[in-house]
């Protein structure tokens, strides 16, 4: 992994130095060439409410180890780039004297970096005599409260029109300075990453970007030793996974990348992902099973079929033998969480994903349509309850975080579904109809074009459940053939036929008394489904009233007549879990047929009167 990262990273990007980073710095502060103060900008995009400012490419950096290994009393600060409360002394109101302290002591050290590096560009001396006037430092506190800075924003400077952290002139002086800093270095051992002989870096630098995912603000470390029974022969924690300062960080570099321009944030983590040969983006498979939950269905499941038609038929040759990495990380107490590591060819990546995108092929709940769930996301939490809009993400995923992986590998490899991704829905499914959702959702003409948000929400969640339900059951054995997107009248479970039943059952109810508020399935859904004998039994007799108050009785009876035929004398007095969840397809899929019947007649019979005035 860490090899596949430092390859990536000599492809795609500048060779890494130790000892400078790109770091993104909202603010400057400029001064003329004699010293006197001109003003304080914002870089980067000023109208973003959350602006990061401007990314400068290769700015100085030290590590924690670097920044704390220094004798009592003294103090280090990071050079050219600091926060505005180490630069300009700029605190927040009620600030503790310890902090203040603290600052003002980071604040000599950096005026003192920059007198010491004059040498080596004149511009950086007359930075430093410009923060070591205290008028100066007033003025620039003023500004910096006017335009609502924080102060643990980081400022650079910039003298004569000119960033300090754009010119080169500084870094040999830089290089020397923090290779001063190096004490205790260690002999030689073999490199984790690189596999050569290289002295082992002591502390690791953090990667960013993980925050959302459970990481911290100041970033995760992806090598770390810090317990005892980590450390094996006497070895100090950096030994135990030797890796070269070079190789720490191209790695860091690289990641901290792909975090930032090739990851999808995914149930509770992030997926970095990346190909051994450069993919554009229109041709990028994760950007199909990665999409945004609201974007229209059925387009990441057409650009996946032309990418793979492309690969088959020879049109692509450069993607027919490339191939992808995907990591899948998260943060947890500042250490990055490695949950998975994937390598596999990218043809076999796009069929699978096409595999993926047919499995969960569903019929829509007018049966007019069949659509395909393809933002993961929205299928990966489908078995969890609606988030309430006060709920954190990271609460609301946490329940399914041991779900994450084995639903992922079933998307990319093609592998089984496990019963535990799905044993929820059954019991969720039942709440769902139980709620009267459902039935709102079918009172609708057009459920599907509906402005109302809430039940836009839930027919997405409930199509969601239905087509994992259904990839679950195809790839159970192997591949069964008998779950299709739409109705199969001879599907051989009972569960199934069941669930058709109940369906009827219901409609003809409405049918003969109209809308009568909490009806048979709101009332005997989740009883149907768990102990279908005991209720079945007594909604097929009251439905002998329903089809004499129908206006087509005789429909529902030759429906009914139909399903008993598959059913016989075999309605199990129980339902197991795994088969509720047949009990809910059957269900799902009746009900959406019997819908688009029913809207196939009103249509030819609409289409009839019109033709027969034409007649006369």
């Amino acid at each position: 992994m860490l090899e596949q990262l430092l390859e990536y990273g000599r492809k795609h990007g500048e060779a890494a130095e130790p000892g400078f980073a790109p770091k993104d710095i909202r603010w400057a502060i400029e001064c003329t060439a004699d010293g006197r103060f001109l003003e304080v900008h914002e870089l980067g995009n000023t109208e973003d409410k959350n602006n990061p400012g401007q990314r400068f490419p290769k700015c100085p950096e030290l590590g924690q180890n670097e920044l704390v290994s220094v004798k009592k009393g003294g103090a280090r600060c990071h050079f050219l780039a600091e926060t505005a409360q180490v630069v300009a002394l700029f605190f927040k109101e009620n600030e503790s004297p310890e902090t203040i302290a603290k600052n003002r002591a980071k604040h000599k050290t950096f005026v003192n970096l920059l007198q010491e590096s004059a040498k080596a560009m004149p511009a950086l001396g007359v930075a430093g005599a410009f923060l070591a006037d205290p008028a100066n430092l007033a003025s620039v506190r003023a500004r910096l409260k006017e335009s609502r800075a924080k102060p643990t924003d980081k400022i650079t400077l910039r003298v004569e029109d000119q960033f300090v952290l754009e010119s080169d002139a500084w870094h040999g002086w830089w290089r020397t300075y923090r290779a001063s800093l190096r004490t205790g270095v260690t002999g030689q051992m073999r490199c984790f990453a690189t596999g050569e002989m290289a002295i082992p870096v002591a502390k690791h630098l953090p990667i960013k970007g993980l925050r959302s995912v459970g990481g911290g603000g100041f970033g995760d470390v992806l090598v770390c030793f810090d317990k005892d029974a980590f450390r094996s022969y006497g070895l100090k924690p950096s030994e135990n996974g030797a890796v070269s300062e070079e190789a720490m960080c191209q790695y860091r570099d690289s990641l901290n990348a792909l975090v930032e321009e090739h990851s999808v944030r995914l149930v509770g983590t992030k997926v970095v992902y990346w190909f051994k040969q450069s993919v554009s983006p229109e041709d990028d498979p994760f950007s199909c099973i990665n999409t945004s939950p609201e974007q229209e269905e059925g387009v990441a499941q057409a650009k996946a079929r032309e990418i793979l038609e492309a690969i088959r038929s020879g049109e692509r040759p450069d993607l027919h033998d490339n191939l992808y990495y995907a990591m899948t990380v998260s943060g947890a107490s500042g250490r990055v969480m490695v949950r998975d590591w994937t390598v596999s060819e990218f043809r076999t990546l796009v069929q699978n994903i096409n595999y993926w995108f047919d499995d969960l092929e569903i019929c829509s709940p007018t049966g007019l349509t069949t659509t395909c769930a393809s933002a993961f996301e929205k299928v990966a939490t489908c078995v969890l309850r609606p988030k309430r809009r006060e709920q954190d993400y990271l609460d609301w995923v946490k329940p399914i975080t041991a779900l994450r992986p084995p639903l992922w590998h079933a998307a990319l490899f093609r592998t089984a579904i496990p019963f535990s991704n799905v044993q929820r829905l059954p019991r969720l499914q039942a709440d769902f109809i139980g709620s009267g959702t459902l039935h709102e959702i079918m009172k609708e003409r057009e459920p599907e074009r509906t402005k109302m948000r809430p039940l836009r929400d839930a027919i997405a969640l409930l199509q969601a459940r239905m087509a994992l339900l259904k990839a679950y059951h195809i790839r159970k054995d192997g591949g069964r053939k008998d779950m299709q997107p739409i109705l199969n009248e001879e599907h051989p479970h009972v569960a199934y036929q069941c669930g058709r039943l109940m369906s009827v059952l219901a409609d003809l109810q409405y049918d003969a008394l109209g809308d009568v508020g909490a009806g048979v399935v709101q009332r005997y859904y989740a009883a149907a489904s768990a102990t279908p004998a005991l209720v079945l039994g007594r909604l097929i007799r009251t439905a002998q009233f329903h089809i004499g108050k129908s206006k087509y009785g005789y429909l529902y009876e030759d429906k009914l007549a139909a399903i008993w035929s598959h059913v016989k004398d075999n309605v199990p007095a129980t339902l197991a879990l795994e088969e509720q969840t047949l009990f809910a397809l059957g269900y799902y899929q009746q009900m959406a047929h019997d819908r688009a019947e029913r809207r196939e007649k009103i249509a030819a019979k609409r289409e009839g009167a019109k033709s027969e005035p034409d007649k006369q």
